[in-house]
Formats: structure tokens, sequence, C-alpha cells
């Protein structure tokens, strides 16, 4: 019997099953790329939404009540109040039933209705702003002076008095 003579070719092995991690790492990558992308957009769109909410409310007659008179009132060291209004974007205040008490607890300035008009981009500075005009409605101011000679209106500061005008400077 003859033997079988050796086969040139190898029998073919079967290729092994081509993985499918590969094509799913790259679609986690996407996936992931995908992902940041809506994150991104959903924080951004919670901010506008924040942003938008505190532009609202600062408008408001609540605002106005309690965030900017009692600032005003730590500012000045004297009580002050007013029973609402209105805050605009373009830099008007408005404030109804406005009182300042005096430094003798009685009121030393009322009025009805106050219109008051700031320069818009003083807003940004983080100081006093700039305040273009005031219109009073039944304006009521009281000036008095106790026996000691103290008057009512002893809790303005220094600094509040009217700054001098210099005169325009030729080109």
């Amino acid at each position: 019997q003859d033997p079988k003579p050796a086969d040139p070719k190898p029998a073919a092995t079967p290729a092994p099953p081509r993985s499918a991690a590969p094509a799913a790492a790259a679609a986690l990558k996407r996936y992931r790329r995908k992902r940041w992308i809506w994150l991104a957009v959903k924080i951004l769109a919670v901010l506008l939404v924040l942003f938008l909410g505190a532009l609202i409310y600062a408008q408001s007659g609540h605002a106005i009540r309690h965030i900017y008179l009692p600032i005003a009132s730590k500012s000045l060291g004297t009580q002050i109040t007013a029973s609402g209004g209105d805050v605009h974007l373009n830099g008007t205040v408005d404030l109804n039933d406005f009182l300042i008490m005096g430094s003798d607890g009685k009121p030393a300035f009322t009025a009805q209705k106050i219109h008051i008009s700031v320069v818009p981009t003083s807003l940004t500075g983080g100081g006093i702003p700039a305040v273009r005009d005031v219109l009073l409605e039944q304006p009521h101011m009281a000036y008095r002076i106790d026996a000691a000679g103290k008057n009512n209106w002893s809790f303005l500061p220094k600094s509040a008095a009217p700054a001098q005008q210099k005169d325009p400077q030729p080109f």
C-alpha cells in the first residue's frame, strides 16, 4: 500500500469569527459624543431659564421691597419704604408711596410716586448708578431741628453732598 502523498496545501482552517468589538466601540464613542452634546445643550437651556427668571424677578415689586429698598436703607442709614413699583430694563424705576424716615423716627420725605431714570450702562459698574432725572409726584419734605440742634436729616453720609460740576473744557 502506498502511503498517501502529503497534501501540499494544508486543510483550510476556518477563520475565527469577527468580533463585533470594533463596531461596538465606534458606536459607543458616537453615543458618548452625542451624550456630551445633549448634556451641554441641557445645561445651556437651564442657565437660560435661570437667567430669564432672574431678569423677570429683578423687575418685580417683590425685588423692590426685599432687595433694592433694603440696600438703599443700609447705604443711607435710615429706613426707606415703598408700597410697590416697577423696574424697567431701560433704566427707569417707579416707586409708589415712597417714604424716607428721618433720624428722629418721623417721616422726613414722602412722595406719592417717584420716577427715577438712570443711565443703564452705569448699572454694570458696581458703584452708585448715574441718575438722569428724578420726577416726584406730591412730594413732602420735613426738615426739623430738635432742642439739641440735631436735624432729622443727619442720617445722610457726608458723601451725599452734591458733587461740584467742573466747567466743560473746550475742544
